[in-house]
């Protein structure tokens, strides 16, 4: 969860505020059951930082930098 919290903060320093995660499907976890997506999704959910998946690519989500989550960093919520 680190590097999520810091790619939010940092994101924000660029001329892009989109920043693209990578959670992947689970399919290569232990009974195909993910284990990062659902911790992902759970974080940003908790946080109020909107988020959507790429059409065509279920393993990867882009969400959009805000005020509010860019002020966020890897010690924050």
């Amino acid at each position: 969860m680190v590097a999520l919290k810091t790619g939010i903060a940092e994101v924000g320093r660029s001329n892009n505020p989109y920043l693209r995660v990578i959670t992947g499907k689970g399919i290569h976890s232990k009974g195909g059951i993910p284990k990062i997506r659902p911790a992902v999704t759970k974080y940003l959910e908790q946080n109020c930082i909107p988020y959507k998946w790429q059409p065509g690519n279920d393993g990867m989500l882009t969400l959009k930098a805000t005020p509010h989550n860019r002020r966020m960093g890897p010690s924050g919520p």
